[in-house]
């Protein structure tokens, strides 16, 4: 026994000091790589590989070839051979490096996927495209799979967070196929935008508010949601350490909660299907094409100062989608009013049928349909219904009021449907009975209860003097929040119509619009089929909270939705009584503040809601970026469960906005036309009737 117990205690100090030799032997390898680092940015890189050979000996020696700080030796051998045009060795090591990362990481891994990146960049340099594309492929795979189980466990900043981790190599994938006109991308492509655009965080908020809408659910909901973060930490972990027994059986778990929900929970299965492209083919007839418009910083050797927009264009019976480059986004900067031009000058100049937005040579800057639709209409022979997608700055325009020519737009020659993501087209939508009631705020009072702002011992901001907006015509949605005369007409013409056609309407005007009656839509019984809201809007974009310094008194008067680090925040409207909030002043006896940002909307279940009108001005004239502005209340409503959703792109004058809305419901409840149709033909009727595009061409319809 004592004989034993010697032996044990041997191998246990054996044990001890192979454990230390191996903790010195990873930090000594850890320093050299950074060393190597440091003198690979020196004019003579020769020192770098003397350094990068030491640390490569040590690691063979003393940790082992199949180990993490192995794989990293090779990662940083392909790049020295690279760097120095050695392409031939270049290869051997990233081979050996994703050899060495699958086997002690799996695939669904940072360090394989940048093995496999980078040895497809070599591929690239060498010209070798055909050894180039099954590697993109296998990333696009791996990352939108990763993206996929992320989104489980994941909150919406983190989520956010990691998808600007990946997305610059789906940029880099996007660069190569525009490089080399390679069109056997277009499928992968065509998959990830129906991926990427809006899918993680609609479907993420979508299960959370499917959920919601169920008790009962709940904690399956949050048991589901335990055993895929633990799922995260044990796959995190290399795969010689990883406990399989464990993973299988919390796996197997995670399975049986899904199917649970899914049987209890209406709606669940289908917020956690993928789409591919094949599936929206399948949804379209004969005569009617997808378009998801797509965005992306250029990237040759390195990133470049350019940004792209091309077109990912899909017809019935094609055996691919195409991959259209349009046009580089400065073409687009160029149209767009610099500072100091008055809104409705750049309105005019984009839309007006009469100049087609050309400009004198002397200041040559296109037009949006030479941009836009020019290159994609050899493409569109035969058809007359487009479902297109929109991406960066196209979310500020209205393409179906783009000029063709002298007499007709875009919309007079196609029928345009507007879809956040044309995986609409495949989702298997309910027959829903929307119901026949109607819920209209506007002529609402802006100003708080006085008798609340004497309670407060908050000095009042001075914010509402200068809002930072452009000033504009006081019969503009704008500015500061002023009474709207013209909602009040808007909604009770409106309400005529909608009572006349059989419908419920409940009106919110005056002190009774507040945002605890808008947030209890949806709450004891199901959300109108008509929410039309008449009133104030606002955006801030990213970079506004950044003119204050943070944490000083200047700072400190801004309202919280101006400085706010989520864009959901930055983007609502004002509702009752909202001076108040917006002023920081909060509600007495925990009443709300009468300001409902996006994320407040994001929220709701209005999934029984058909339409929802913004009849509202978006108020961050020119500034806004990529797909923040509206879209951050268009998101808010979409993931709320609304059908269809007419919003505005700018601040549009109070009288042409009723008569706009006016016509519209005509043509829906009483000419019997579809919501589409009827808000095609309104806008036709304004531009018929002689109105410039800049009253009409604001407001658009995604569905």
């Amino acid at each position: 026994m004592r004989y034993l117990i010697f032996i044990l205690m041997v191998v246990y100090t054996y044990s001890l000091n192979a454990q230390t030799v191996n903790s010195v032997a990873i930090k000594q390898v850890d320093s050299l790589i950074q060393l190597y680092g440091f003198y690979l940015d020196l004019p003579d890189p020769d020192q770098a590989f003397v350094v990068l050979k030491n640390a490569e000996k040590i690691a063979r020696e003393k940790i082992g070839i199949e180990t993490p700080t192995y794989g990293t030796c090779a990662q940083k051998f392909g790049e020295m051979y690279k760097y120095s045009g050695n392409y031939t060795n270049a290869e051997k090591w990233y081979l050996k490096a994703i050899s060495i990362h699958l086997k002690v990481y799996g695939k669904e891994n940072d360090h394989y996927t940048e093995s496999v990146f980078s040895l497809a960049k070599l591929y690239k340099i060498k010209g070798e495209n055909v050894k180039v594309l099954p590697l993109f492929k296998e990333l696009t795979s791996i990352n939108k799979q990763r993206l996929e189980k992320a989104q489980r466990y994941l909150s919406e900043s983190e989520l956010d967070r990691f998808l600007n981790v990946l997305l610059p190599m789906e940029h880099q994938i996007l660069s190569f196929a525009q490089s080399e006109s390679e069109q056997t991308l277009a499928g992968a492509l065509y998959d990830n935008s129906l991926f990427y655009k809006g899918f993680l965080l609609q479907a993420a908020n979508r299960i959370q508010r499917l959920v919601r809408a169920n008790p009962g659910a709940t904690r399956t909901y949050n048991l589901l949601k335990e055993k895929n973060e633990h799922l995260a930490t044990l796959y995190s972990t290399p795969c010689s350490h990883r406990d399989t027994a464990m993973i299988t059986t919390i796996y197997n778990q995670s399975e049986k909660l899904e199917k649970e929900l899914a049987q209890i929970v209406a709606g669940y299965a289908d917020s956690k299907r993928q789409v591919y492209w094949r599936d929206v083919q399948t949804a379209l007839k004969p005569g009617e094409v997808a378009i998801e418009f797509v965005h992306y910083p250029f990237y040759r050797a390195h990133k470049t100062d350019s940004t792209f927009y091309a077109a990912l264009l899909l017809r019935p019976g094609k055996a691919m989608p195409l991959f259209i480059v349009l046009f580089e986004e400065a073409g687009m900067d160029d149209l767009f009013p610099t500072q100091g031009e008055r809104k409705a000058d750049y309105a005019n100049q984009l839309y007006s049928a009469s100049d087609r937005g050309a400009i004198a040579i002397t200041n040559p800057k296109g037009s949006l349909y030479s941009l836009i639709w020019k290159p994609l209409e050899k493409y569109l022979e035969g058809v007359h219904t487009i479902y297109c997608s929109n991406d960066g700055l196209l979310h500020r325009l209205n393409p179906g009021a783009i000029p063709i020519n002298k007499d007709q737009t875009f919309s007079d020659r196609y029928r345009l449907v507007e879809l956040g993501s044309t995986r609409q087209l495949a989702l298997t939508s309910e027959v829903q009975n929307f119901g026949h009631d109607a819920v209209f705020y506007g002529g609402l009072n802006y100003e708080p209860d006085t008798t609340e702002i004497q309670t407060q011992t908050q000095e009042p901001s001075p914010v509402l003097a200068d809002l930072s907006f452009d000033r504009v015509d006081e019969n503009l949605r704008g500015g500061s929040w002023d009474y709207l005369d013209g909602t009040d007409k808007e909604v009770k013409a409106i309400q005529t119509l909608l009572t006349t056609s059989g419908s419920s309407v409940v009106m919110r005007t005056g002190k009774d619009g507040t945002e605890e009656r808008f947030k209890a839509m949806g709450v004891r019984k199901p959300s109108p089929r008509v929410l039309h809201i008449a009133t104030h809007g606002y955006f801030f974009p990213d970079d506004m909270g950044k003119e204050f310094l943070f944490g000083t008194s200047t700072y400190n008067l801004q309202p919280v939705f101006k400085t706010s680090d989520h864009p959901m925040l930055r983007s609502g409207l004002i509702l009752s009584g909202g001076n108040g909030g917006w002023l920081g002043l909060s509600g007495s006896n925990g009443r709300e503040d009468g300001v409902i940002t996006a994320y407040e909307i994001s929220q709701m279940n209005l999934s029984n809601t058909e339409l929802v009108v913004l009849s509202a001005c978006e108020t961050g004239l020119g500034k806004i970026q990529g797909n923040e502005g509206v879209y951050g209340l268009q998101r808010a409503f979409k993931i709320a469960g609304v059908k269809y959703l007419i919003m505005s792109l700018w601040q549009v004058p109070d009288k042409q906005t009723s008569m706009l809305m006016t016509s519209f419901y005509k043509k829906w409840l009483q000419d019997k036309m579809t919501i589409p149709e009827a808000f095609h033909a309104a806008q036709k009727e304004m531009r018929d009737m002689g109105f410039d595009p800049y009253q009409w061409a604001g407001f658009v319809l995604v569905e």
